[in-house]
């Protein structure tokens, strides 16, 4: 009840996702998502598996906050810190729900706040996290990024600036860092990945991060399938998807990371029918323009999707 009356009206409005989901007539593309209890609540509690699942670190706050990889509209809905519209009302909601209550703070108990935290590493290799140092809070952090082992053993991939806007039960503020793997190291393989700060006040002295290492499957487009995929899968689509659809929904980059690696990836199991855009196209999901395949995999569009989803991960 309160979603529905409460929260759904302000991610209409207030946060404008109206802009995108709604009514092609409306200039939208028809995925009314964000306004679904069931699908919302269970983004809210299962969400993606670098999330703490706290009132403040769920899945539908990293959307509000332009946290999640591959969404269209990704910034952050949220014009202050987590008190105001519509964090807070998710905070109420998520309360509602059973999360885990989490306070805005910057650490607390009388103890030393950690040095940082990684937070996430996603399948479109994207890592994310906070580094701060107590002693020099103003100062952005360096992060370093090491993989296939520590500092004294690993090799040194590449370095981010912590300095991003995050909100976490830890820390708030301009302290976040979003660091992406080189394309060499998303190839489906199973890699660690190992996150320092160095240190403001003294050169030379480095703090590994809360959580690191962090064991994480990354991927990366593969040109071929691209190519595969843009010539048969997109003039199918722009023949009879944009009536309820935009066409950006199925730019490639897009449907690569939100639709054919969803709702789990290769690594965990996926196969080429197992993926939401194929399952809407043959009809096995909830689909409002019905089943595009009649039910056979070798009609167009599913064929062109199980050549591609091969081409990609076979």
């Amino acid at each position: 009840t309160y979603f529905e009356a409460k929260l759904a009206p302000l991610l209409q409005k207030t946060a404008n996702c109206a802009s995108c989901h709604a009514l092609p007539k409306d200039g939208g593309n028809a995925n009314f998502r964000p306004y679904e209890y069931a699908f919302m609540r269970n983004l809210l509690v299962t969400g993606a598996v670098y999330v703490s699942k706290t009132t403040i670190d769920n899945g539908v706050m990293r959307y509000m906050l332009g946290q999640v990889a591959g969404h269209a509209g990704n910034r952050t809905y949220c014009t202050g810190l987590l008190t105001t519209t519509p964090c807070k009302e998710v905070r109420e909601w998520a309360k509602l729900e059973g999360l885990t209550v989490a306070e805005v703070g910057t650490g607390g108990g009388g103890t030393t706040p950690p040095f940082g935290r990684v937070s996430a590493g996603e399948n479109d290799g994207t890592i994310y996290g906070w580094a701060s140092e107590a002693a020099n809070p103003t100062a952005t952090v360096t992060v370093d990024v090491y993989i296939g082992g520590p500092r004294d053993s690993g090799t040194l991939i590449g370095t981010a600036p912590a300095n991003q806007p995050y909100y976490g039960a830890e820390k708030t503020g301009n302290v976040g860092f979003r660091f992406v793997l080189p394309d060499m190291y998303r190839d489906g393989t199973s890699r660690t990945v190992y996150v320092y700060g160095r240190d403001v006040t003294t050169a030379g002295v480095f703090h590994e991060l809360t959580d690191s290492p962090i064991t994480t499957v990354a991927y990366v487009p593969d040109p071929v399938a691209r190519s595969y995929y843009n010539a048969n899968v997109i003039p199918y689509v722009n023949n009879s998807c944009v009536g309820c659809h935009s066409a950006a929904e199925f730019n490639y980059d897009y449907a690569f990371y939100a639709l054919l690696m969803r709702p789990t990836a290769p690594h965990n199991g996926a196969t080429a029918t197992s993926n939401t855009l194929y399952r809407k196209m043959f009809g096995s999901e909830s689909h409002r323009g019905g089943a595009r395949c009649n039910g056979n995999p070798a009609n167009a569009p599913c064929s062109f999707l199980i050549n591609t989803w091969n081409m990609e991960f076979n």
